[in-house]
């Protein structure tokens, strides 16, 4: 499985600034808060697999996959790619592993210059690398046809585009520059229910056509079952639950999974089970388990101590007390 592994990451934190903090706050004796939307994740992305990370909103997800592609520099920990810790990299070497490295962000409409036409907006990540003319040109004709656009469009600008159209543009310029890994932030969450469908269809031709590493972002469990090889739970900052899509969806074994999936519109339920609460704050997490608040298996040790990240059966990982020793 060691081989296999094109992404891994050690003890990996990612701290922001709560709001400005500056000379007058300091003459004032406030403390600075922070917000640790990232704290101490090692995880494992399998090369040519769709790793899907799910959860709630505010949970870390996409900081994550921001610090994975080097859009954010860790405060701690590292990131390797092929073995290589790409959070030192600086300069030139940066420059270029950032080739290999994509995001598809969550918004396409905000995502696009709206000035750029399409042909320029796909281009531009090559244009910057030092193709140009026919080369560029040809490039950018072949990576449309590829995602489904009519090369009556390269002209346009994304005013004139379609939400699905829009998205797919998004999808071309991050595929082509031959990338490896491609982190998709909640790719379809802006799109109708019929365009959804086709992106996602479109994204696992893509993966199959070009040996493309995903990690999807998602806080939609359907989403990640008809995508995910592998998923991971998280929230607050932290990974609950790790393991084959089919598994941890078939047999959850984290409480906050088990309500995620109990929201779930499904054939046959009558009721949908929302995990109770609200998500709490990263500026002041809880002592313990992050869950702790919501959960309804708590017992005195979750608000006491955070439980680590254990395997308990057929590489199903899971961060909760009811497994760990204590």
């Amino acid at each position: 499985m060691a081989n296999d592994v094109l992404i891994r990451t050690e003890n990996l934190t990612k701290v922001f600034l709560a709001k400005n903090y500056g000379i007058i706050n300091r003459i004032l004796g406030e403390k600075p808060l922070y917000i640790k939307a990232v704290d101490d994740v090692t995880i494992e992305i399998i090369k040519g697999k769709t790793t899907a990370i799910v959860g709630e909103s505010g949970s870390g997800k996409t900081t994550l996959g921001r610090l994975l592609v080097t859009l954010e520099k860790p405060t701690s920990g590292r990131i390797y790619f092929r073995n290589v810790d790409i959070a030192k990299l600086k300069g030139g070497d940066l420059y270029n592993i950032r080739t290999k490295l994509q995001m598809v962000f969550q918004d396409p409409y905000s995502s696009l210059n709206p000035v750029m036409r399409v042909k320029d907006i796909i281009g531009e990540p090559l244009k910057n690398r030092g193709v140009k003319g026919k080369a560029l040109e040809e490039a950018v004709a072949r990576i449309m046809e590829e995602v489904g656009l009519d090369s009556s469009l390269a002209d346009r600008r994304p005013t004139e585009l379609s939400g699905g159209q829009k998205q797919r543009v998004a999808i071309a310029r991050a595929i082509i520059t031959n990338p490896e890994f491609v982190v998709l932030d909640e790719p379809t969450s802006a799109l109708d229910a019929s365009t959804q469908a086709q992106v996602l269809n479109l994204l696992i031709e893509l993966q199959v056509r070009h040996e493309l590493t995903y990690l999807l972002i998602t806080h939609n469990i359907a989403v990640a079952r008809y995508m995910g090889d592998y998923t991971m739970i998280m929230y607050m900052g932290k990974i609950f639950e790790v393991g084959e899509t089919n598994a941890i969806l078939k047999e959850p074994q984290h409480p906050y999974t088990q309500a995620l999936i109990d929201s779930l519109p499904d054939v046959g339920k009558t009721e949908l089970k929302p995990p109770s609460g609200e998500v709490g704050s990263l500026v002041n997490p809880p002592k313990g388990c992050r869950f702790y608040p919501r959960c309804p298996f708590r017992m005195d040790i979750c608000r006491e101590k955070e439980p680590p990240l254990i395997e308990i059966k057929d590489g199903i990982k899971v961060a909760c007390w009811l497994y760990a020793k204590h």
